[in-house]
């Protein structure tokens, strides 16, 4: 019976050294990478993509998510993302998406949205959230900065595109 006792405390000495050591590790997470890059913003942008750009950080407030700032570099290639669709055709898609020049100028991370079709920023938002892909791009937390640019077709909305860049 000694030996049932002795052999149960040694085991519960030995899970109690192992917690005090799993316990001393506390299991560190390695740090967020943090961007050298610094946003500027001096573009002043339409009011549709102010609202888009206001519309999405609404959504990420909501989530207790920190809002984006507006970067002209992001909004430069925004605009050349742009020059890539055609407009007789009204579809876009990620063909040609290259983060190559926006990581020339420092960002760690670039993402990107479009869609055509839209005719304002609450449905363009509104459609981007009921997207996995493009939810998870808009409420990605290590994202700190964007770029939004539109080409606005008001006679035929299925000529609109809409472009938001994303970066950190």
């Amino acid at each position: 019976m000694t030996q049932y006792i002795a052999l149960a405390i040694f085991f519960l000495a030995l899970l109690t050294v192992g917690f005090l050591q799993l316990k001393g590790k506390k299991n560190k997470q390695p740090k967020p990478q943090r961007p050298s890059y610094k946003p500027v913003s001096t573009l002043k942008g339409t009011k549709l993509e102010n609202d888009i750009f206001n519309l999405i950080n609404e959504q990420r407030e909501l989530r207790g998510i920190a809002p984006l700032v507006k970067d002209d570099n992001a909004v430069r290639y925004a605009k050349t993302r742009l020059n890539d669709f055609p407009t007789k055709v009204g579809q876009v898609n990620h063909d040609g998406f290259n983060p190559t020049p926006l990581k020339a100028k420092g960002y760690i991370r670039v993402g990107e949205n479009v869609a055509h079709g839209y005719k304002d920023a609450e449905r363009v938002v509104f459609a981007w959230m009921n997207s996995k892909e493009h939810r998870a791009t808009i409420l990605n937390p290590s994202m700190n900065i964007l770029g939004v640019k539109v080409k606005l077709d008001k006679k035929n909305k299925k000529k609109s595109f809409f472009v938001t860049i994303f970066g950190a």
